[in-house]
């Protein structure tokens, strides 16, 4: 029997078209932060993400390249938000603080889901962040860090099991 990996790409004919509702609006950032986390309150994140054809990765090491100084005073990347491959990969999960944890996998679905795939708004990303953060009650910023570091130990059981 072949096993599925949970790292399987994305494909157009695949990809669900996202609802307007759940893009975040240059107008009201708030209100499709809340629309989000009101939707990924009463789902698994790594399922919620993948029926809108975002694939999440989370890695427990350090990301491998660093930020410019001017967007990151310790040069730290904690997310990444990937176009083409429609993944967001988050990285230092196990070192994060639950609510630092979801406000970075909030910021990279701000980017997922903008009408513009490709753009660095990132002052827009921070709003949606900031406003996802505060719809969510303490039980589900927990539930949900906890879900993407089950995703993160998983990768690094699979990833030791190949070498």
């Amino acid at each position: 029997m072949m096993r599925r990996c949970a790292a399987r790409p994305i494909t157009a004919s695949r990809t669900p078209k996202l609802t307007r509702d759940l893009r975040p609006s240059t107008h009201d950032p708030a209100t499709a932060a809340a629309a989000v986390a009101t939707a990924l309150n009463h789902a698994d994140p790594e399922h919620w993400l993948a029926s809108h054809g975002i694939e999440l990765v989370a890695w427990h090491a350090p990301a491998p390249v660093r930020a410019p100084r001017r967007s990151s005073p310790a040069g730290r990347v904690l997310g990444a938000w990937d176009p083409v491959l429609r993944r967001i990969e988050l990285f230092e999960v196990i070192g994060l603080a639950d609510t630092e944890l979801v406000t970075v996998l909030a910021h990279e679905l701000c980017h997922a889901l903008s009408p513009r795939p490709q753009s660095r708004d990132e002052p827009r990303a921070e709003r949606f962040s900031a406003d996802f953060i505060a719809t969510l009650d303490s039980e589900r910023v927990a539930l949900t860090a906890a879900a993407i570091r089950r995703i993160a130990q998983r990768i690094c059981s699979h990833s030791a099991g190949n070498s």
